[in-house]
């Protein structure tokens, strides 16, 4: 009997120093990080919450992020979805490219992006109409970390904050299950789990095959639910180095299934991944000045 009490406390003491030794290696890891966005005021915050799982009934955590600049006009609405780049974090409403878009052609916006998303949470608009269905473009801000997205729940710094994620079963886009219990409140599980999220977005770097199959059912679900709406697929770059762009039959993939497809360098003709048009300070999200570089000319090339 002692000696199986001895085991069990050898077992417990390893447990806990593991515990102890993972929380220590979370918080050193993302210490930089945090004292970057918590000097310049940003709305993003360091997770050290239980993650919470999503619920359809309860806003995203960032009720904020909700918003709608209205016009009185005959014109069609148009909605802007997608992380913080759409959100505008760091930036003022009027800021915002839907601010923008809207003061610039006379249109009511919807703006529904959320920060720490990505197409995870856009698949689930387009599914379940949240976004309003009056609008005759629904455009889509993604950035290459969007794929990373596809992955991670509310465990480290580049995950969901709504711990929203789908995955493929049986041929089909069905929505993963969540982590239960305690054992989701301990930072081993934190960092195995992002771990485990790495080792899978790399493949999807490489393949884009959930990024893909994603896209292909909300293609499906879009004409069912906005058939008079076309989407916009805004391709931003984070920076301006060859990893951070879609390889040439991914954009040729996003075309075919008939989403209007726009890289916002080519379209301003600027570099918006450099610092020059990244939030001063901060340095992770676009300024003001880039949105101002992209808002006009989306509005000709989209005929606005």
């Amino acid at each position: 009997m002692k000696k199986t009490l001895k085991i069990i406390g050898i077992i417990i003491g390893i447990l806990v120093v593991t515990e102890l030794l993972a929380y220590c290696c979370y918080n050193l890891k993302y210490f930089e990080m945090m004292k970057i966005q918590w000097a310049n005021g940003n709305k993003f915050f360091m997770k050290y919450e239980i993650p919470t799982e999503f619920d359809p009934e309860r806003p995203p955590y960032n009720s904020e992020a909700i918003r709608t600049f209205e016009k009185k006009t005959t014109k069609k609405p148009i909605a802007f979805v997608g992380c913080s780049f759409t959100e505008g974090t760091c930036l003022k409403d009027n800021e915002t490219l839907a601010y923008r878009i809207s003061d610039l052609t006379n249109r009511t916006t919807y703006l529904r992006g959320v920060s720490g998303t990505g197409l995870a949470y856009v698949y689930y608009q387009i599914l379940n109409k949240t976004i309003p269905q009056d609008v005759e473009y629904v455009v889509y801000t993604y950035f290459f970390g969007h794929l990373e997205r596809l992955y991670n729940y509310q465990l480290g710094f580049w995950s969901t904050e709504i711990n929203l994620r789908y995955i493929q079963k049986d041929g089909k886009i069905v929505q993963a299950t969540f982590p239960k219990g305690i054992i989701n409140s301990l930072y081993s599980t934190k960092l195995a789990e992002e771990y485990i999220a790495n080792k899978k977005s790399l493949k999807e770097y490489s393949d884009y095959q959930l990024f893909k199959a994603i896209l292909k059912d909300m293609t499906v679900q879009f004409k069912k639910n906005y058939p008079n709406s076309k989407f916009v697929f805004l391709d931003y770059p984070f920076e301006e180095k060859d990893y951070c762009k879609l390889p040439k039959d991914v954009v040729d993939y996003i075309k075919s299934l008939g989403f209007i497809y726009i890289e916002a360098d080519a379209l301003t003709g600027k570099q918006l991944g450099t610092l020059e048009y990244k939030v001063k300070g901060e340095g992770l999200h676009p300024s003001a000045e880039a949105w101002q570089e992209v808002a006009p000319k989306m509005v000709k090339k989209l005929g606005l």
